[in-house]
């Protein structure tokens, strides 16, 4: 009788942990492990998420020096020959060195391979020192020129003169700019000789300076 009641007993306690199992407990798991695979999935989408703001964020940085970096172009090698803005700086850096003379001679633009060449012709004069001075902030203009040749002749002296600061220099210099605009001289027309044309203006603090500017005309080739 005892052992009829131990198994009875038994048998009642795994028919509670079956149904426990089956009821409850599986249930909850099925229900943990779909979190589970779900919670799982999100965190596969941040992270793909993630990676991808961190590439947009570093291609908007790289577009941003892009930019930059093609501004910085533009203003070395403009879209059109912009001889007025160069004429400006070039001046402002002459008043800024005490350069007493300056002269600009600038040729009409002419192919030279993806863009065009403006030979230029410089004239200054000033002190040894001034003229250094001049020359060092030409090579930082934001307009790009290269400087083929520098020709010089030393004038009168004064007090001074051994350290160079009384002696006079007459500084011709040979250089070039570019610019992204047609050669001057366009398809279908026979280019003229221009005449170049000087203009006089003076610079704050009485230092005078001539600016050259070619003109000319063409005429157009007939078929």
């Amino acid at each position: 009788m005892k052992r009829n009641a131990v198994i009875g007993g038994a048998a009642a306690f795994l028919a509670i942990v079956l149904a426990w199992f089956f009821i409850v407990y599986r249930p909850v798991g099925d229900e943990l492990k779909t979190a589970q695979a779900s919670t799982a999935d999100e965190q596969h989408k941040t992270e793909g998420l993630q990676a991808n703001l961190s590439r947009l964020e570093a291609q908007k940085k790289l577009a941003t020096q892009q930019e930059a970096l093609l501004r910085k172009f533009d203003q070395a090698i403009p879209k059109t020959p912009d001889l007025a803005a160069f004429i400006i700086q070039a001046n402002t850096i002459a008043t800024s060195s005490g350069i007493e003379f300056l002269s600009i001679a600038p040729s009409p633009p002419s192919a030279s391979g993806a863009s065009s060449t403006i030979n230029l012709t410089i004239s200054i004069q000033g002190s040894f020192f001034q003229v250094e001075n001049y020359l060092t902030k030409m090579e930082k203009l934001e307009r790009l020129v290269i400087i083929d040749g520098i020709n010089l002749a030393a004038g009168a002296s004064s007090t001074g003169a051994s350290t160079g600061e009384g002696v006079t220099l007459s500084v011709s210099i040979t250089g070039r700019m570019f610019t992204k605009a047609a050669p001057a001289a366009a398809a279908g027309t026979t280019p003229v000789t221009p005449t170049p044309t000087t203009s006089s203006t003076t610079t704050p603090g009485g230092a005078s300076s001539s600016t050259t500017t070619p003109t000319g005309s063409s005429t157009t080739g007939g078929a």
